[in-house]
């Protein structure tokens, strides 16, 4: 009888022990979920933007809009312009200021990313160069140009040329949304066309005829400007080409994202950015 005693005891003990070892191990995970929440919820004190030498004083004038946000900005420094997009995919950093929404989209379309464009914040012209020739019309027949390789800086660089009536384009692009050489139907000039990754069409200057370049890039790596040829205009149809603010898509609706907006279009940016400008861009916001 006193076996049976002292067995029901333990029992109930072990119990009581099970009950509260099961008690501890929620409460456990509870916290350890609450400190996973902390760790990756949508409150942060750092915000990644990735950018290239080309725009890193641009971006560096959001910081003090903000810090007055609550953030620290931290810049993440890449080589091209594709590296940005990638790390944006791979959830390496929050945000980048690189590039337009047309060359955002090709991304897209392309690679199956999910980027969003969040907004133009500056418009950095195409403009055309030369070390040789003072004026457009000076070009020799079979002129060396040398325009962007990726597609919607190449139609746009085609677009340009023939704004200056060096070049006739067909109606419609026949080979998708961009213009190639290959729709070019009157180039009275003959002109040979040289093909380069936009951050290093510069370094073609003197090398060829006439480059068509983006400004930053000419002014960000101390190129020479002396021989400017012809400017791109800002109007309403190039919206899609001012650069902006890029983030991966599934962070849309996160509350650090309608925060770093509100830094980027503040008059302490839009301030800082006037400080900055060279003449190289044009504010939009």
């Amino acid at each position: 009888m006193k076996k049976r005693v002292v067995s029901a005891f333990l029992c109930a003990a072990m119990a009581v022990s099970l009950m509260a070892g099961c008690g501890s191990t929620n409460e456990s995970e509870e916290t350890q979920s609450d400190a996973s929440e902390e760790e990756t919820g949508s409150e942060k004190d750092v915000l990644k933007i990735g950018t290239t030498a080309t725009n890193e004083q641009v971006t560096e004038a959001i910081r003090d809009a903000l810090e007055e946000e609550g953030y620290e900005m931290e810049i993440v420094m890449f080589q091209d312009p594709v590296q940005p997009n990638t790390a944006l995919d791979a959830g390496e950093i929050d945000a980048s200021f690189n590039e337009h929404e047309a060359y955002m989209q090709t991304f897209n379309d392309e690679q199956g990313y999910n980027l969003k464009f969040m907004g133009p914040i500056i418009f950095g012209p195409f403009c055309c160069y030369s070390s040789k020739y003072e004026s457009i019309d000076d070009l020799s027949d079979g002129a060396q140009v040398t325009i962007c390789s990726d597609a919607s800086n190449k139609d746009r660089s085609l677009k340009l040329l023939e704004d200056m009536g060096l070049i006739k384009l067909a109606e419609s692009p026949q080979y998708g949304d961009y213009y190639v050489a290959e729709d070019i139907v009157d180039n009275s000039k003959n002109i040979e066309f040289i093909e380069a990754e936009e951050p290093n069409v510069p370094t073609t200057l003197n090398d060829v005829d006439m480059i068509v370049a983006y400004n930053p890039t000419m002014y960000a790596g101390d190129y020479d400007t002396s021989g400017l040829l012809y400017t791109e205009e800002y109007t309403d149809e190039l919206s899609s080409l001012a650069q902006g603010v890029v983030i991966n898509g599934d962070n849309e609706d996160e509350p650090w994202v309608e925060d770093l907006m509100t830094a980027f279009t503040s008059e302490t940016a839009r301030k800082n950015l006037e400080e900055a400008n060279d003449g190289s861009f044009i504010i939009v916001f």
